[in-house]
């Protein structure tokens, strides 16, 4: 057990500079503890938010990107065949029977997952530039484009369950064959289209009407296309335009406005 004597603490002080009491600038002629110090200049101020300042978003979109380039030389053969078949449906029924690699069949997948990162992106871009509203607090906007991304991929999901059982009801194998092929290579065709687009958006200065207006006609080319091959593949009689009509109506109108009102709802409620 350690014991303090008197004689160790007189020992001990006695070690110590004769001025530790005082300070080190205690005799300094430039100390003055009685001047009070007043900040002098303005309160700095936050910048806005800015998605290409954001390394969140830096880095996704990059990984989108190499995604895409991936997807592009694996499928290179198998996105010829299906160019071809897609603008000369006549050779359709002989490319049905083909083999498909495992990242031939998953592609669809990975675009869906790619165009519901880049679709939140530019819902997040709109809402920004055109109507002004700003996460609360100066804060990221990643929950509104998580929860954008949820809607988006719900509505891919609800959309081929739709189409899935209607199609799976009212016509054959072979047609049903043929239609998720002309869909899917529509659905590469939207993501490769909506991506430079995203990227303008994020890293040019460009006045939000463009972009946007790029974007609206990416998706309407994109819904007349598949009009277009539904009309040729499903209902080629003339008679069949009405069925068409109700048809895309029940699965292609009613899905996007629930989209739609479904984002812009969860959007009012995070931002100011």
């Amino acid at each position: 057990m350690l014991t303090t004597t008197k004689d160790s603490i007189d020992s001990a002080a006695y070690t110590l500079p004769c001025y530790w009491k005082q300070g080190r600038f205690l005799q300094d002629r430039m100390l003055h503890p009685e001047a009070s110090v007043q900040p002098n200049g303005y309160a700095a101020e936050h910048l806005a938010y800015s998605m290409k300042g954001d390394d969140a978003i830096n880095i996704t979109v990059i990984a989108c990107c190499l995604v895409i380039m991936i997807l592009i030389r694996k499928t290179r053969t198998f996105l010829s065949g299906q160019t071809h078949d897609f603008f000369l449906p006549t050779h359709q029924e002989k490319n049905l029977q083909g083999t498909t690699t495992a990242i031939e069949r998953s592609m669809p997948l990975f675009l869906v997952i790619i165009l519901g990162i880049l679709g939140s992106m530019l819902f997040y871009y709109y809402r920004q530039e055109v109507l002004g509203t700003r996460m609360p607090g100066n804060m990221p906007p990643h929950p509104l484009m998580f929860a954008c991304a949820g809607c988006i991929y719900a509505y891919f999901l609800l959309r081929h369950l739709l189409y899935t059982f209607v199609n799976w009801v009212f016509f054959d194998k072979k047609n049903r064959q043929q239609w998720y092929k002309a869909s899917n290579y529509i659905l590469y065709l939207e993501t490769l289209a909506v991506l430079p687009v995203t990227l303008m958006c994020i890293y040019l200065d460009l006045s939000p009407v463009f972009p946007l207006s790029a974007t609206a006609f990416i998706l309407i080319s994109a819904k007349i296309l598949l009009i277009i091959k539904t009309y040729q593949i499903f209902f080629p009689k003339l008679y069949g335009i009405l069925h068409l009509l109700s048809y895309l109506c029940a699965l292609e109108a009613i899905p996007l406005l629930a989209l739609w009102g479904a984002m812009n709802g969860i959007a009012d409620a995070l931002t100011v």
